[in-house]
């Protein structure tokens, strides 16, 4: 009998679908028009996940199906403010792929690079990253680290 080789990659080949999303944002928005430094910090929570992941191999390929929303709370200047972002989409692009590295997968997707800390656990899949942005506005810096968690389970 001839029995197919199983994939190191057999934990990870399926579809998954998002069931929570949790993080925490620091930053510091900075303005050479009078050279302020004000720093912020807040919390990200998921919602209206109704989102897929799937990963495919040879070619190693990640499509995503559906949207989620963040709520983001964030205390600035000891205000704290609330913004709700909707029709969020874990994929900018149709043709992200996937390389696994130990314990880290890397998604390339268009220009974007995400290294996220990659758990499987019988059916759920949690991803952990780091985002780092800074977004310039006239003279206003927005500069920001976002620590995210992703859950998944199984389909």
């Amino acid at each position: 009998a001839v029995v197919a080789p199983v994939s190191p990659n057999a934990d990870l080949l399926r579809t998954w679908s998002g069931t929570s999303l949790t993080g925490s944002i620091t930053g510091t928005i900075t303005d050479t028009s009078d050279n302020s430094s004000t720093p912020y910090s807040g919390t990200l929570t998921g919602e209206d996940l109704t989102y897929t992941v799937t990963f495919t191999e040879t070619p190693n390929l990640v499509t995503s199906q559906g949207t989620y929303g963040i709520e983001s709370v964030i205390t600035i200047d000891s205000e704290t403010m609330t913004f709700n972002d909707t029709g969020e989409t874990f994929l900018d692009t149709g043709n992200a792929t996937w390389t696994r590295n130990g314990g880290a997968l890397i998604i390339t997707d268009g220009a974007d690079v995400d290294t996220f800390s990659l758990s499987i656990n019988g059916n759920t899949m949690t991803l952990s990253g780091t985002d780092m942005n800074s977004d310039v506005d006239g003279t206003e810096t927005n500069t920001s680290t976002i620590n995210a968690i992703l859950t998944f389970t199984k389909q």
